[in-house]
């Protein structure tokens, strides 16, 4: 009817007038010619859509919910709300698995839609998005950039008069090309760009002295970290030659533990300085420092390729073997103090992509910080046992199994076409600052659980006596 333009409402309309609409479009289009809409029809409308609206934000619980009535928030408003009930019949149902739909509803998305292939990344970003928008002007307005918000500054130092102009740019995730290990992809990051020759700055301070253009260093470091970090890695890539996607699965080594303090402002300003004093020799002859050997300009290689030329050949760390054998995880190297500066991240969850790049899987191995499974008698929930705390368990479809913490190693990437795509850290000793955050499902939906673990130890004891 869209096509015969004619709007949703007034098909909504007629549809309430006679049910016998649905199956007949035939007597639908007569209706409508027949009955024009009302002029009142979008304020009617909108009333209706905040009634419903507040409606559902009361079923919910949620105390803040009539400030997102009334507005375009409207729309974005079920989507927190699905997430929270989806995590509390997570934690409570007595179920083996649970279905997403009505979370992937509150999306927009329809059946032709979930059975599509989604970016992992790109998902993330629209979920906060719609977070943020939907908490705006409630008592959680600030809680997607508490926990996931850090600071990037961008900063460029002239070398003419030594200024530096500084630009904060905030970030939710950090994307990070592919090198051997997630140290060198970060050092890769905030490594600065050095401009000189043709790509000189041309610095207004040093015009005015009646200077020409300057050498100057140009990156970004971290100036502060929220308590969740999260680092996409660029397996996905594009062949220029071929015009072809291409999957990298270059190894990329994680380690359980991280400290942030080398790739941080004032350690890379420090870098930086002393790279500086090594560029030059006593005559005042340019060397080359360690990076431009390897044709690196630095900057991080954030416009590059991910560990990958444009071609999209391989290059960087060494492959992983076919064999299935145990590999060990590369170790942590934490600097003095670093654990009281809240400098070290704790590694809470690898989302991995399984397949090629037209399409895939994806699974995660996460750990459950808050659930530790030490000392119970099943064999197989005992070898999940964390060293950080925690059990670890793989997330695959229905299936949530406990697995065992070498396995993380076999995700670092190789030959397989399984890798770590995301990586997510949590600041250690954060416990009781993501604590803090939690909330008890609302009194509605703790009933509806409490009514299907009901019916489900019903069919349990019925299935039972059946089967005896």
């Amino acid at each position: 009817m869209a096509d015969a333009g004619f709007v949703e409402y007034h098909v909504v309309l007629a549809c309430r007038h006679s049910a016998t609409f649905v199956n007949d479009k035939q007597e639908l289009f007569m209706w409508l010619l027949e009955n024009p809409l009302p002029e009142d029809w979008e304020e009617q409308q909108r009333k209706e859509q905040e009634a419903a609206a507040a409606a559902e934000v009361a079923s919910a619980g949620g105390g803040d919910g009539a400030a997102a009535v009334g507005s375009k928030r409207v729309r974005y408003r079920r989507i927190p709300l699905r997430l929270r009930e989806l995590f509390a019949r997570m934690e409570y149902e007595a179920v083996d698995a649970l279905s997403t739909e009505a979370l992937t509803t509150s999306f927009g998305w329809r059946e032709n839609h979930v059975g599509g292939q989604h970016d992992v990344t790109e998902l993330n970003r629209l979920l906060f998005d719609a977070l943020h928008r939907s908490l705006a002007a409630t008592s959680g307005a600030s809680l997607v950039d508490r926990l996931y918000c850090g600071t990037i500054v961008n900063r460029l130092w002239c070398l003419g008069c030594d200024k530096k102009r500084d630009r904060d740019e905030a970030f939710h995730d950090l994307v990070l090309p592919l090198h051997p290990t997630l140290e060198l992809a970060l050092e890769s990051y905030v490594r600065p760009a050095f401009l000189s020759g043709r790509e000189q700055y041309a610095c207004d301070e040093c015009a005015s002295a009646g200077k020409g253009k300057q050498d100057a260093y140009i990156g970004g470091s971290i100036k502060a970290s929220a308590p969740v970090l999260t680092f996409n890695l660029q397996r996905l890539g594009m062949n220029y030659e071929t015009n072809r996607r291409v999957k990298h699965s270059d190894v990329l080594a994680f380690p359980l533990e991280l400290d942030i303090t080398p790739f941080c402002t004032e350690a890379v300003l420090e870098r930086t300085r002393r790279e500086h004093e090594l560029r030059t020799s006593s005559d005042g002859t340019p060397m080359v420092v360690e990076g431009e050997a390897r044709g690196s300009s630095g900057g991080g290689g954030r416009a590059g390729g991910g560990g990958c030329d444009q071609k999209g050949g391989k290059r960087g760390g060494k492959k992983g073997g076919k064999n299935k054998k145990k590999r060990e995880l590369i170790a942590s190297h934490i600097s003095e103090g670093a654990r009281e500066r809240g400098m070290v991240y704790e590694l809470l969850s690898v989302v991995v992509h399984a397949g090629n790049p037209y399409g895939g899987h994806y699974y995660s191995i996460s750990r459950d910080r808050f659930n530790d499974l030490a000392g119970m008698e099943s064999v197989e929930e005992n070898i999940a046992r964390s060293t950080l705390g925690g059990s670890w368990f793989m997330c695959n479809d229905s299936k949530v199994t406990p697995v065992e913490e070498w396995s993380l190693a076999g995700e670092y990437g190789g030959k397989s076409s399984h890798c770590a795509y995301m990586l997510i850290y949590v600041r250690a000793g954060a416990r009781a600052e993501l604590a803090a955050e939690r909330r008890e499902p609302s009194a509605a939906v703790m009933r509806e659980i409490e009514q299907r673990n009901e019916e489900v130890r019903r069919e349990r004891e019925e299935w039972a006596r059946e089967n005896a």
